[in-house]
C-alpha cells in the first residue's frame, strides 16, 4: 500500500466569525479565552466520491462547507482519478486500509466521513473497521453521511452492469 500514492486535496475552512468572536483589522476573529481558541478549531469533514469519479466532483461542496467553517479531505479513491495505478480490483477493505493510513500521515484527529453512491460503501467499510479495532486508529470517526448510497449490497442487475464496464474500461473502450 506504501507504493500507491492516493491523490489528497486539503481545503481548509474560511475563518468564520461566530457569536462573541470580534474581528481584527485583517478580518479575522479574534478571541479571547483558551477554551475558545480551542473550540474554535474547525471540524473535519472526509469527502469520498463513487464509482468511476474523482475528488473533482465534491468542488461545489468542499466551497460550501469551506465558507461554513470546516476542513475538508478529498481523496481519489484506490483505481480512480490520480490514484489509477495497475490495479486489477480494489475491494472496500482496501480502499478503507489506504484512507486510514492517508488519514493518519496527514495527522487528522477526528473525522465526519461522507461518500456518495460507492464512496458510501467506502465510508461504511472505514466505519466498521474503526468500530472493530478503534485503538489500531489514530484518529476518530464522529459520523458519517451516505449521499445517494445505502446500507445494503447493490444487487445483482447492478453488479453485472458495473462488471460489464470495468471489462469495457480493460479493453479501453469506454471514456
Amino acid at each position: 500500500i506504501q507504493k500507491l500514492p492516493l491523490r489528497v486535496a486539503i481545503d481548509k475552512a474560511k475563518k468564520v466569525a461566530s457569536k462573541g468572536d470580534v474581528l481584527n483589522e485583517q478580518g479575522t476573529p479574534e478571541r479571547s479565552t483558551e477554551a475558545n481558541v480551542q473550540r474554535s478549531k474547525p471540524k473535519t469533514v472526509v469527502l469520498l466520491h463513487g464509482y468511476l469519479e474523482d475528488l473533482y466532483i465534491f468542488d461545489t461542496l468542499t466551497s460550501m462547507l469551506n465558507e461554513k467553517g470546516l476542513d475538508v479531505v478529498r481523496l481519489d479513491l484506490p483505481g480512480h482519478g490520480l490514484s489509477m495505478g495497475n490495479l486489477p480490483m480494489t475491494t472496500m477493505a482496501f480502499s478503507s486500509l489506504s484512507i486510514k493510513l492517508a488519514l493518519e500521515k496527514l495527522g487528522i484527529e477526528k473525522v465526519f466521513i461522507a461518500g456518495h453512491s460507492m464512496g458510501g460503501y467506502v465510508a461504511q467499510q472505514i466505519v466498521k473497521d474503526w468500530m472493530n479495532e478503534p485503538s489500531q486508529w489514530k484518529f476518530s470517526i464522529k459520523g458519517l453521511v451516505l449521499l445517494n448510497s445505502v446500507p445494503f449490497s447493490d444487487p445483482e442487475e447492478k453488479k453485472a452492469a458495473r462488471e460489464h464496464e470495468i471489462e469495457l474500461i480493460r479493453q479501453d473502450m469506454l471514456e
